[in-house]
């Protein structure tokens, strides 16, 4: 599922910038050549200091 950053939980919003601290949280990362999951805490991205946004959106979900 594809959302515009906007329309995502204020919840949702903060982890992506912000990161989960050390709460877990399912990433599915598929370069192309092979898909795999892991479990772990999310880090964040800075919105200061990290590379600007793919546009608006981001996918969730499997």
């Amino acid at each position: 599922m594809v959302k515009p950053f906007r329309e995502l939980s204020e919840k949702v919003q903060q982890a992506i910038l912000y990161g989960t601290g050390k709460e877990p949280v399912v990433m599915t990362y598929d370069d192309g050549l092979r898909r795999y999951q892991t479990t772990e805490p999310f880090e964040g991205r800075d919105p200061e200091h990290g590379p600007p946004l793919q546009g608006d959106r981001f996918r969730l979900g499997p």
